[in-house]
């Protein structure tokens, strides 16, 4: 009996740098909700990627920097995405960006990132200061200049919502924390859901003034 020949070697594939790329955020984040941040190599994401070490420095300079990418790419807040300083504000589109911003609430990558950001947060501060000088406060100031314009312009009411627009994000959050201790299994969590409608209902009456009683005045 002659033994068969060799097989020929795996012909390794090379993928595009995008994708190489979401392999490895991917890979750590799969490994930072594991084990934790501290106790994550780059040699760890690297074999779960099918990388060696410097593979993966190719592609992101330190764990610190794959890090602060996942907030980035992941954490980044939506303060009013549905206004348009050129735009007239409708409900519509209030109503859209609440179903939207409640539909990540199920979302698994978002919910480990967010853990991560929770229990790490205080040990990575110079991280999460990175994060939050680079997307979170220019986002903020961004939006604020627009709500100051479409205040002026009358399509939105001055209140307080409108002049600390961070607190539109506020039910949200605590649904959001509601969702991490109780999650979905039996179905939609009555609480969020009671949650997500008053949310929709504030945001229309403060700013836009649907539906808001007389006696409550109109904000000014």
């Amino acid at each position: 009996m002659t033994d068969s020949p060799p097989l020929p070697a795996k012909k390794r594939v090379r993928l595009a740098p995008a994708v190489r790329k979401r392999q490895i955020l991917d890979a750590a984040l799969a490994e930072f909700a594991a084990n934790g941040f501290g106790a994550t190599s780059t040699e760890k994401i690297a074999q779960r990627v099918g990388l060696s070490q410097a593979g993966l420095y190719a592609h992101f300079e330190s764990k610190d920097a794959i890090l602060v990418t996942l907030f980035q790419e992941l954490l980044e807040p939506e303060w009013g995405l549905w206004m348009d300083e050129d735009e007239t504000v409708y409900g519509a589109a209030i109503d859209a960006w609440i179903d939207r911003s409640y539909a990540k609430l199920d979302d698994p990558v978002f919910q480990s990132v967010f853990r991560i950001l929770i229990a790490e947060g205080k040990r990575v501060r110079h991280l999460t200061g990175q994060w939050r000088r680079n997307v979170v406060d220019p986002r903020r100031a961004e939006q604020k200049r627009v709500t100051d314009t479409l205040i002026v312009q009358g399509k939105v009411r001055r209140c307080t919502l409108a002049e600390h627009t961070e607190l539109t994000l506020s039910p949200l959050l605590h649904a959001l924390v509601l969702q991490l201790i109780h999650g979905s299994e039996d179905g939609p969590n009555e609480e969020i859901v009671a949650i997500r409608e008053a949310h929709r209902r504030l945001l229309k009456e403060q700013l836009l003034g649907e539906g808001a009683s007389p006696a409550g005045g109109d904000g000014d």
